[in-house]
Parts: C-alpha cells; sequence; structure tokens
C-alpha cells in the first residue's frame, strides 16, 4: 500500500516582470501582483527610491533600461513582463529620449522573446491621440508633435508588428495622478499650496479646455486585469476616468483641497485663450525654466520652515501639461470597460482630493 504524501509542493508562482517598480503606478503594480500571488522582480535604475510590500514574494533588480546591454536574467524565467520605465519629458530631443523610450523597449521584447516570456505589456501615453473636441477612441487619428511623443508611437508601431513573441497589448493612460505622483497635477498641488500663504481666498476659475485624468491605481489595476483576461495580439487601450474635467476647475479643485477658500463669484475660462502656449513654445520655455527656478526655492524654503525636509514635489509650470490648457483631450474608456474592467476611482475631484490629503500626511506639501 503506498502512502500518500500530505505535503505535495504546491505549484510555482507564475513569474512577472515590472520595470520602472519604483515609480507612481510601478510601485502599485507590484504590490497588487504580489497580494495576487505572483513572483515579481521589480526593476528601476540604480538609486531609485523602491517601495516594496511587505509581503509577498519580490525581489529587487536595479538596472539602467537605457544602457545597449541587456542582461538575459533581468526576463529569464518569467511569464510576463510590464514595460513602464520610460523618461517623460516633451522638452528633451529625441537622442535623449530614445535610449530608453524607444530603444529599451525594443531590446526587452527581444529578450523577452528569447527567454520564452509570453505576455508584453507597454505603457504608451494619450498624448498619441490628436486633440480633438469630441471623445477620442483607440482607432482615432495619431500625431506625433514633439520628440516624447514620436519614440512612443515608433515603439508602439515596432510591438504592433510583432506575430511570433510573446502577446502585446499597449496601454494609453489619461494625465495620471495619485500617491507618489510628482507630475502634471501635482505641480498644481505645490503651486496652489505655496500661494496659500499670500493668497486669502482663491478666484473660483471654471471650465476650459477638459481632459481625463486617471488615478495610478486604476492604472496598475488595468494592467493585471489585462494580463488575466486574455486580450488580442496588439490590442490598444485607453485607461483613463470617466469624467473629462476642465483646466480651470482641476485648479480651483487643487485649491480648494490644499485649504485655500474659493470665492463664491464663478470665473469662466476665456472662449479664446489669452495666451495661446502651444504655439509659441521656443519663446516660452525659457521664462518658464526661470520662473519655475524661483518659485522652487521659495518652495524649498517653505519645507524647510515647516520641518517637513525637501519634498518631491515642485511647484512649477509642467511643460507637458501645457497643452492641455488650450486643448481638449477627452478619452473614451469604453473598450476595456466593455471587457468588465471597473474603476477604483472613476470620477477626478474625490481621488484627487485623497492624493492631496496623501500629500499631506506624508509631508509633500507644506501645508499652513
Amino acid at each position: 500500500m503506498v502512502k500518500k504524501n500530505d505535503k505535495t509542493p504546491e505549484p510555482l508562482k507564475k513569474l512577472v516582470v515590472v520595470t520602472g517598480a519604483a515609480g507612481c503606478v510601478g510601485s502599485l503594480l507590484v504590490a497588487k501582483l504580489c497580494k495576487a500571488g505572483y513572483r515579481v522582480r521589480a526593476v528601476d535604475r540604480p538609486g531609485a527610491e523602491f517601495i516594496l510590500p511587505a509581503s509577498g514574494d519580490c525581489e529587487k533588480m536595479e538596472f539602467d533600461l537605457a544602457q545597449e546591454a541587456l542582461p538575459a536574467e533581468i526576463v529569464q524565467g518569467a511569464d510576463a513582463v510590464f514595460h513602464l520605465a520610460a523618461l517623460v519629458d516633451i522638452s528633451l530631443k529625441f537622442r535623449v529620449l530614445a535610449p530608453i523610450n524607444l530603444y529599451a523597449t525594443v531590446r526587452l521584447y527581444e529578450a523577452a522573446k528569447q527567454a520564452g516570456v509570453k505576455y508584453f505589456q507597454f505603457y504608451s501615453s494619450a498624448s498619441v491621440y490628436k486633440f480633438q473636441d469630441s471623445p477620442i477612441r483607440e482607432d482615432d487619428p495619431l500625431w506625433a508633435p514633439n520628440d516624447y511623443v514620436k519614440t512612443k508611437l515608433m515603439a508602439e508601431d515596432f510591438l504592433k508588428a510583432q506575430v511570433d513573441g510573446p502577446r502585446v497589448n499597449i496601454i494609453r493612460p489619461g494625465l495620471i495622478f495619485g500617491p507618489r505622483g510628482r507630475v502634471l497635477a501635482a505641480s498644481y498641488a505645490a503651486s496652489l499650496c505655496m500661494l496659500s500663504y499670500v493668497l486669502p481666498a482663491f478666484p473660483n476659475l471654471t471650465g476650459g479646455p477638459r481632459s481625463n485624468y486617471v488615478h495610478a491605481e486604476d492604472l496598475a489595476g488595468a494592467s493585471l486585469f489585462l494580463y488575466e483576461l486574455p486580450a488580442k495580439n496588439g490590442e490598444v487601450f485607453t485607461v483613463a476616468n470617466d469624467d473629462p474635467v476642465g483646466f480651470f476647475d482641476v485648479i480651483t479643485m487643487t485649491a480648494r483641497a490644499v485649504g485655500m477658500k474659493i470665492l463664491p463669484l464663478p470665473i469662466p475660462y476665456p472662449p479664446i485663450p489669452l495666451l495661446k502656449l502651444s504655439l509659441v513654445p521656443a519663446k516660452v520655455l525659457p521664462v518658464i525654466d526661470l520662473l519655475n527656478g524661483i518659485d522652487n526655492n521659495v518652495f524649498k524654503a517653505l519645507c524647510k520652515r515647516q520641518g517637513i525636509g525637501d519634498s518631491p514635489l515642485r511647484p512649477q509650470v509642467d511643460k507637458e501639461a501645457l497643452d492641455y490648457s488650450v486643448n481638449n483631450l477627452m478619452l473614451d474608456n469604453s473598450r476595456i470597460k466593455n471587457l468588465g474592467y471597473k474603476f477604483k476611482y472613476p470620477k477626478f475631484e474625490e481621488a484627487w482630493s485623497e492624493t492631496i490629503a496623501w500629500y499631506k500626511e506624508n509631508q509633500w506639501l507644506p501645508c499652513k
């Protein structure tokens, strides 16, 4: 009689790789994957501040993906690669952006193919969509108004052309915000926090070009959802929340959330923008750099005064956000929702207020 072994080893959990794992979205994705029972290899550049989950099977790997030689051990044994790592700055030239945004994507995919990886997910950008005054769907016209977008589209084109390697899905996120977020709306929070020291109240600004934001946790959730619910190879998904919000409305929401009093009389966005920033970048950007430098020094002084050290936030005019102050970027998220994905934060204002509360609690904002 054969005695049954009650200690049969459990099947080995699937290993997945996350690049950009120390970032706002990457750190949340690592946590979600660990909670879902996957083994995670978290990859980011040397010196990055990893926030790894307290529980779960997760290993950290520091490597600069912009280097030409890609170690095979990055993808060795992996079932999936989530490629979030990128350099996001529309003012930089192609030669600076391409090593990480384009060439690293190609090398990583080729390495994944060689290693027998089954799934590859790439984070592109909603900036690839051409501005229009109606909700944008995945098949609407694309454009490359700057070298940042060009690198993203070239990476997309490479991945879409692959037929015999890992299954590919491409995510085009809306304007990202959430805990640990440092750009776009985060810069508004830092700027208005600084202004709260000199302004007794803030004007009730309303309206303006509308854009869809997306909470980092919803992006991380969408990444896991698409991996576990196989979609067609090469399929693209816009991931953004349900409500496009006006540029002026975001500014007022931010002022309210940092604790400023809002004046009752609404001030609508002008029908014709007073300054078409998107048409004069060469003249405007140096002035913006100068003002940002001054504001950053003031903000650092306020942080020191409040005893919170050097905040990761900066009160600056984010160059990537300039176009959204004069153009609509309304995104249709129905493709991923029709597959069954449910957003945790479908509306912007409440989720943004929670994020600013996180900034305050974690001493990223020197609010009064």
